[in-house]
């Protein structure tokens, strides 16, 4: 459990670092504004819209939370050579600022915004989806309690085994919904919604197939 845990947080850091040096930012936006389109089309403007809005709010919390760079823009840069144009001889801090807007401007780093951008889209439009997914949540949550009870009361065996596997299904699963929202390619939102279906589904059977201490 411990050991899929670290394998699987390993191949998402890996992922969120390898793919936007494959990936430029322009490549990135135009698959935003595809998937963008194409969730308008089938579900309304305003709904592509607000989760378009949602997203963009969550990267700036993660831009403020997170030590991730800032992008330098076209004007900063300007700001930053006008700057150092006009300091003194020999301060090291003008050519210090412009050396790190140089670096944070660079095209690796724009698609690294780009690419959050883009998973933060997907995590909002099932964000969108959360009444359905919360209605589920609690008929999972009351099978599990009934089980949970039957189990207590001796009606229903019980089976270790299966807590172990419900549970490498609950990482597996939340895992493979992460990497799939941060994928660069087109995918199918219903796809992702499937995934939190299964996901929630295994939580619950989780819950429903763990221990019960026993006085």
């Amino acid at each position: 459990m411990r050991l899929a845990s670290a394998f699987a947080l390993v191949a998402l850091l890996m992922q969120l670092l390898y793919l936007p040096s494959r990936h430029d930012a322009h490549e990135l936006s135009r698959l935003l504004a595809l998937e963008h389109t194409g969730y308008a089309g089938g579900h309304g403007a305003s709904a592509a819209n607000a989760a378009l809005a949602r997203a963009a709010l969550w990267r700036s919390i993660l831009v403020r939370l997170l030590p991730l760079p800032a992008m330098a823009t076209p004007a900063d840069t300007g700001q930053t050579a006008i700057t150092a144009e006009r300091a003194a001889p020999g301060s090291a801090a003008p050519s210090m600022d412009a050396l790190q807007r140089r670096l944070l401007g660079n095209a690796y780093f724009r698609a690294v915004h780009a690419l959050l951008l883009l998973w933060l889209f997907r995590l909002a439009v099932l964000w969108h989806w959360s009444a359905c997914l919360v209605a589920w949540a609690l008929a999972c949550a009351v099978d599990a309690w009934v089980a949970r009870q039957l189990r207590r009361a001796g009606i229903r065996p019980e089976h270790p085994e299966r807590f172990a596997i419900t549970a490498l299904g609950c990482v597996a699963c939340l895992w493979t919904l992460l990497a799939l929202s941060g994928w660069p390619a087109k995918l199918a939102f219903e796809g992702l919604a499937t995934l939190a279906v299964i996901l929630i589904w295994l939580v619950g059977q989780c819950i429903a197939w763990r221990h019960i201490l026993r006085a």
